[in-house]
């Protein structure tokens, strides 16, 4: 008993003595974090680099045939090399590019579209060769993909044995490519700003097209992007808005320090060419809702209410129209949304458009036949001055925008800038003279100068073709009306015919346009 007992004193003596020794070691920081000593059982960055090791050896078929092939320029194979060994010697900027990359978006199966990795980590990086090779900087690319449709079937199968997607559409409806609507997942890369676009669309091209992938890059950007800079555009640009701006407020200075009865208010005074720049006395005349009795502005008063709705209309519509689809939590609630009650305000927004076209037709009518119903003189001569006035009410706007657009996107930056800014650039670069000459809906929705100016292209045609009505209704009654009545039923029946023969959706909301091309 004696040595049993001695024995247990020892054993606990020992234990007692062992942790006391550990406690000894503990120390706490400045920072109140206690700072115990690492254990030496693993090795996590061994671990680590047992990892890296792996998926090396994985990616090494993939490396191999990127930096081998012929289409893709030394110093982008170059750059990549550099990358690689940067991983595998851990240096941070390597790391930091790695780090910036997208991975699949959280949520996939639940419909999550988009990951767009971190487009200010990627342009932050940079790093100088000591050897004095060129400089490597980071370059954020967006690359859009959609599984092969075999693969998409079966993984959906197997989710509906086990009860999901029930009730969901097949694959097959979620057509994507390079002019849809929506482009399928979106990935956010982050790769050396000396590999040029079309070197990324080969690498892409080299490794995903044997899988059978659909993909797109649509574009790369960095903070060496040369198309960021100024340029003569927006130089005149900015010079412009400057120069308005000067006006602005010396105009509006004036209005707010002259007195009612001065003679620079005068109709008669030269000032009133400087006053009409003045916010004040604009913003009053705008909101001015006093009418005179029997006045035109009395009589179509209405008109004005009708606008505000369908202003209201249009931009709640294209809330819902512009939002990037990739940004979305997911693409089965948006389409789950399309199918309530409540979202037929969204979805028919379009038929708002269709009120100002009714509206500016209208208006067109009652000032012709009202104001020229007596009129004695060459018919000619008045269409001629009612073109021009219009043509240049409707150019001078929407081409200061154009102009505009690209100020605008040497301001804003990330990562679906090309998507939005970017891509815009590039047709107004091709299609610029398309705005001016207001044929700009003539051609593909997403090849547009700003699609949204299809409206004013489709104003002045329109204007154009029927402001001649009027001017005949005046002498020849039944005809202008017989021209009315025979262009109505033309149009909707060309509608018809182009939606029956084309299949179109009857709303083009992220469905993708197989004849947008």
């Amino acid at each position: 008993m004696t040595t049993e007992t001695t024995t247990e004193t020892e054993s606990t003596t020992t234990e007692w003595t062992t942790e006391s020794t550990t406690e000894s070691t503990t120390e706490t920081t400045a920072l109140g974090f206690t700072d115990t000593p690492e254990s030496t059982t693993l090795d996590f960055e061994e671990a680590i680099d047992g990892f890296v090791k792996d998926i090396s050896k994985r990616m090494g078929p993939f490396a191999s045939l990127i930096l081998s092939d012929e289409n893709i320029t030394e110093d982008c194979s170059g750059a990549l090399l550099k990358v690689m060994l940067g991983l595998r010697s851990k240096s941070p900027w390597a790391l930091l590019m790695l780090d910036a990359n997208a991975r699949p978006a959280s949520g996939t199966l639940n419909g999550a579209t988009g990951s767009y990795g971190d487009y200010e980590e990627c342009l932050d990086v940079h790093h100088q060769p000591s050897n004095g090779d060129a400089a490597i900087y980071g370059q954020y690319c967006t690359l859009f993909m959609t599984l092969p449709l075999g693969f998409a079937r079966k993984s959906a199968q197997r989710m509906q044995k086990d009860g999901y997607f029930l009730g969901r559409r097949s694959p097959d409806f979620f057509s994507s490519d390079a002019r849809s609507y929506f482009k399928g997942q979106r990935l956010g890369l982050c790769l050396p700003q000396l590999c040029t676009i079309d070197d990324v669309r080969r690498m892409i091209s080299l490794t995903l097209d044997p899988y059978g992938f659909k993909h797109h890059v649509s574009g790369c950007d960095s903070i060496l992007n040369e198309e960021r800079g100024w340029n003569p555009i927006r130089i005149g640009m900015v010079s412009l808005v400057s120069v308005l701006a000067f006006l602005l407020v010396v105009s509006s200075g004036l209005d707010l320090f002259l007195k009612k009865d001065s003679r620079a208010r005068s109709e008669d005074s030269p000032w009133k060419y400087l006053m009409a720049f003045s916010a004040t006395i604009n913003t009053r005349k705008l909101l001015n809702c006093n009418f005179k009795e029997g006045s035109d502005n009395q009589i179509l008063a209405s008109f004005a209410g009708i606008k505000v709705l369908s202003t209201t209309w249009v931009i709640l519509g294209h809330t819902y129209f512009i939002v990037d689809i990739s940004a979305v939590r997911s693409y089965f609630k948006v389409i789950d949304a399309t199918e309530e009650l409540f979202f037929t305000l969204i979805g028919n927004a379009f038929a708002s458009i269709a009120t100002f076209f009714f509206i500016g037709g209208f208006l067109l009518s009652f000032n012709v036949l009202k104001r020229m119903k007596n009129l004695k003189g060459n018919y000619l001569i008045v269409l001629w001055i009612m073109l021009i006035r219009r043509y240049i009410r409707l150019t001078v706007p929407v081409m200061f925008m154009v102009g505009w657009g690209y100020v605008m996107s040497m301001c804003v930056r990330g990562p679906a800038f090309f998507e939005v800014l970017g891509q815009n650039d590039l047709n107004c670069n091709n299609s610029w003279w398309m705005v001016l000459l207001h044929v700009n809906n003539w051609q593909s929705f997403l090849n547009m100068c700003n699609p949204f100016y299809w409206y004013i292209s489709v104003d002045w045609q329109l204007f154009m073709v029927f402001c001649a009505v009027p001017l005949i209704m005046i002498r020849r009654e039944k005809l202008g009306v017989f021209l009315l009545l025979a262009s109505t039923v033309a149009s909707a029946a060309y509608v018809i015919f182009q939606t029956y023969t084309l299949d179109y959706q009857p709303l083009p909301l992220l469905m993708s346009d197989p004849n947008q091309a």
